[in-house]
Parts: C-alpha cells; sequence; structure tokens
C-alpha cells in the first residue's frame, strides 16, 4: 500500500517498526480518549486493560486506516490483529509495502 513518511530530502520511505508503534500510541490515545497513560508493545487492546469495544475499534481502524493509507478488511478485525499494540504494529508494517510511483 502507500503509507510512508516524507523527509526533509523529498525522499519518501516506509515508516520504521518504531515509528508505526508511536504513531499507533497517539491514535490510541487520542481516540480512547486515554491522555498520557503508558503503552507498550505488549500492552492488551482486545481483552485486556482497555478491552475495546466495537466502537472502540471502529475509532481505532479508521483512524490507522486513515493515519497510514491502508484499509483493515473486515474479516482481518479480531483479536489476531489488536491481541496488543505489537500484533497491530506487525499488522500495519506487513501492509505498508511501499511507495507510489
Amino acid at each position: 500500500m502507500n503509507a510512508r513518511i516524507h523527509s526533509n530530502s523529498g525522499d519518501y520511505s516506509l515508516p520504521t517498526k518504531n515509528e508505526i508503534t508511536e504513531q499507533l500510541k497517539q491514535i490510541i490515545r487520542t481516540d480512547l480518549k486515554l491522555g498520557d497513560v503508558e503503552l507498550n508493545p505488549n500492552t492488551k487492546l482486545a481483552g485486556g486493560e482497555f478491552d475495546l469495544d466495537s466502537l472502540d475499534l471502529l475509532l481505532v481502524i479508521t483512524s490507522v486506516e486513515r493515519a497510514f493509507s491502508i484499509k483493515i478488511p473486515n474479516d482481518q478485525v479480531g483479536p489476531e490483529v489488536f491481541e496488543n499494540l505489537q500484533t497491530l504494529t506487525d499488522f500495519i508494517a506487513s501492509h505498508c509495502t511501499e511507495a507510489p510511483a
């Protein structure tokens, strides 16, 4: 797909997993109104402290799709992808493949 970061040199590059994780933290904090709560790669999203409900998932999915220019198919919205911050980061990284021509 076409998630990318614009550098000062004008080049586009794919986001690193660390960049994806940091952006995800911001999205989750904003969408779920969590403030400055600590989030780490093992932070449980589904069935954990935040136990995302369907509305929470919709908010996060919409923001993730917009931020990373990807589409999360309905059949992939589940505990495998949304288990924790790391599984969501890995999913996004695997869908951020190349910049458009």
